[in-house]
């Protein structure tokens, strides 16, 4: 009998971890993120050429330079790798511990780390948005880590904020922490449950 090779079997869209004193959770974009991605790439590629190629046809028309064409092609080609690699890059990841608070990470450099003290509640968010990818600005005071359809809302503390606005607690890291933050999570409910668990049992320990 034949085993299958590690290729028949893809790496999960999400992931969901939870130990006594600790979560950590992986979010994915979606098949309709890679699709619509794709076709957004298949039309800044076509137009262009099919422009260039109706401008030909026209009368009087002059001949193109040999450097237009691979020019244009590069063009594209570096916009679609560009697009392709913000989409593909878009897993958020959630870390929480009892000691160190949530930190929420996506496109492996954009990060946000919240302490346990400026967290007022955490819900199950929206669900939706499956073309929704990597972090997103909704409005004033809140921000988006998102990676797929299903989510929560951790809610920053307004005292909390206001202090750290006003340099009085913490440093730069705190002082930037939005009012709400909406994080793309499987099993939204259960993420919940647990962050609202590891908050109290670090806010007793403190």
């Amino acid at each position: 009998m034949t085993r299958p090779s590690p290729a028949s079997h893809p790496e999960p869209p999400a992931r969901l971890r939870i130990c006594e004193s600790s979560l950590e959770t992986v979010s994915r974009p979606e098949h309709a993120a890679y699709t619509f991605t794709l076709s957004v790439i298949a039309i800044i590629t076509f137009l262009p050429l099919a422009v260039l190629g109706v401008a030909q046809l026209a009368p009087g028309a002059e001949p193109v330079s040999s450097w237009t064409l691979p020019t244009l092609l590069v063009s594209c080609a570096l916009l679609g790798a560009g697009l392709w690699w913000m989409v593909s890059a878009s897993t958020i990841t959630v870390r929480a511990t009892v000691e160190d608070g949530v930190a929420v990470r996506t496109w492996r450099v954009v990060r946000t780390e919240i302490p346990w003290q400026a967290i007022e509640s955490v819900r199950p968010g929206p669900t939706g948005g499956t073309m929704e990818v990597g972090p997103r600005w909704y409005g004033p005071g809140r921000i988006g880590y998102t990676g797929g359809s299903t989510s929560v809302v951790i809610r920053i503390h307004p005292l909390y904020r206001q202090a750290a606005r006003q340099g009085s607690i913490g440093g730069d890291t705190v002082r930037r922490l939005a009012a709400e933050y909406v994080v793309s999570v499987p099993e939204p409910e259960a993420v919940a449950s647990k962050l609202t668990a590891l908050r109290a049992r670090a806010l007793d320990a403190a």
